[in-house]
């Protein structure tokens, strides 16, 4: 209780959880092992169990009642949370070899109705909220040569681009209709981005 710090309720049953937890229709979400799991926030009990295949490996976004989770390895998932069931999953070829230990989050672009997600592949892709159905795929990284990941999260600029980068291959501008580079710079290592006004 954030007022007089007494605790409320703790549980040592969850598992391993994911990177992050969340808010929504009155319950905590969480990662727990490879389910996505709701608890009362009042009481600690279990509400809903959706299994989900691995753990969540980044941010997790939301749009409606719909959440965006990022899966490890390299799957995106998106789940009703009124339902409480799994509406699509996206996943991605693993490369070979070494990739850079992280998991880029999802970004959702509400003023264009799709989701922008990204994979340790090199590849970018956006895709319909509701169904995950593909609007475009665009490769960015090198896949011959280690750590393409896209291990950024897609930031969505106020000019309507989208900038993300490919930790072998550079910074990119993309055209949000199309996934085409409006502009490439050879930036490499990059993992994160995040955006101050109109600076990146």
């Amino acid at each position: 209780d954030i007022e007089n710090h007494r605790s409320l309720w703790k549980r040592e049953d969850v598992g391993t959880v994911g990177f992050e937890m969340m808010e929504a229709q009155g319950l905590l979400w969480l990662g727990s092992n490879s389910d996505w799991v709701a608890y009362d926030q009042g009481t600690g009990a279990e509400q809903a169990r959706i299994p989900i295949g691995g753990k969540v490996g980044g941010p997790v976004v939301r749009t409606g009642t719909v959440a965006v989770l990022p899966v490890r390895p390299n799957t995106v998932i998106a789940v009703d949370l009124v339902d409480k069931k799994v509406l699509w999953r996206l996943r991605r070829p693993t490369p070979d070899g070494l990739t850079v230990r992280g998991q880029a989050g999802a970004t959702v672009d509400e003023k264009n109705n799709r989701v922008y997600a990204a994979f340790s592949d090199g590849v970018v892709m956006a895709v319909r909220p509701d169904t995950g159905a593909e609007i475009w795929t665009a490769a960015l990284g090198k896949p011959a040569e280690l750590f393409a990941d896209v291990d950024t999260t897609p930031l969505v600029m106020p000019d309507g681009t989208l900038w993300v980068a490919s930790y072998n291959k550079g910074l990119f501008v993309l055209d949000p209709n199309t996934g085409a580079r409006l502009v490439e710079r050879p930036q490499t290592r990059l993992v994160g981005l995040s955006r101050a006004d109109n600076v990146v």
